[in-house]
This record gives C-alpha cells, structure tokens and sequence, in this order.
C-alpha cells in the first residue's frame, strides 16, 4: 500500500494499538492518516480506579495515566512523522476521565463542543452520533483535513 491509500481509526483503546503500529510497526510510513477517536492517550482515571478495584486486566492497565505504554508511546514524537494525526474527543466523555486526555501534541485535536457548542456526546456515542460520524467522514474523506469550524451535522 502508498501512504496515500491507507487511513487507520482507533476507537478507545484501538487508538492506543493505533499508535503501537505506527511507531513500532513501521505503520507512520504508510499510513495517510490516523485518527484517534476518544482514545486514552494519557490514561484515564476510570483504569486507576478499576485498578485499585483489583478488576483491571492488562489492556485495562496500559490506559491507567503514566503506565509503561503510555511512557513508552510518549517519549520522543507522539505523533511520528509521515501520517497526519487527528484527534476526537467530547467533553462528556465520561470513560476517559479526563476526556483531555485524548489530545496529542502534533495533532489536530478535535474537541466536538468547541466546533459544535451544545453538542452532548459520550464514549459510546463517539461512534454512532451523527456529529462525530461526520467528522470521522471527513477526516478520512479524499479533500484536504481542516479541523470544523462549526457543526457539520446539522
């Protein structure tokens, strides 16, 4: 495949396998885009919660914030050169706590209420309401990626 054929959406955690492939896979040299969509690229607290809980796994444990993982993803570039890097994320994202935590230095960080004021949409939502689909369509669309300047649902 050509970088400009190949785009990769991480959803949560995928986003975090996402940046796996990209930096220690070879992925950034064939990826056109990757987007991370509600992703815990600095940890939730929700995983330090379930953790003190005793029912945190290992994927559960690789989001809790400054795991090894995200130290590891973290040093160096977090965004390596060749893909464009987007971002997507709500403010009443209620399993990635704090839903900030998905921005990432180098990429274009989408925050849905700041292009669309009022919007609610939580972790699960990310992927079904109409305003974060179209983001994603436009983030993987054929044009050139501008970050929305208001909704683009409505």
């Amino acid at each position: 495949p050509t970088s400009s054929a190949v785009d990769v959406v991480g959803y949560s955690m995928g986003g975090l396998v996402a940046r796996v492939w990209a930096a220690d896979l070879g992925g950034a040299s064939v990826a056109r885009r990757i987007v991370t969509v509600g992703t815990p690229n600095h940890g939730t607290q929700a995983a330090a919660l379930a953790s003190l809980a005793g029912a945190c796994p290992t994927a559960c444990q690789q989001m809790q914030p400054d795991s090894e993982l995200l130290r590891r993803l973290d040093t160096g570039e977090p965004t390596p050169d060749g893909p464009a890097w987007i971002t997507m994320w709500s403010a009443d994202d209620e399993t990635i706590r704090p839903p900030e935590s998905t921005e990432l230095e180098g990429a274009s960080n989408v925050q849905l209420q700041r292009a669309c004021p009022g919007l609610v949409v939580d972790h699960s939502g990310l992927v079904r309401d109409p305003e974060p689909l179209a983001v994603l369509t436009r983030a993987v669309g054929s044009e050139p990626w501008t970050t929305p300047d208001g909704c683009l649902s409505r």
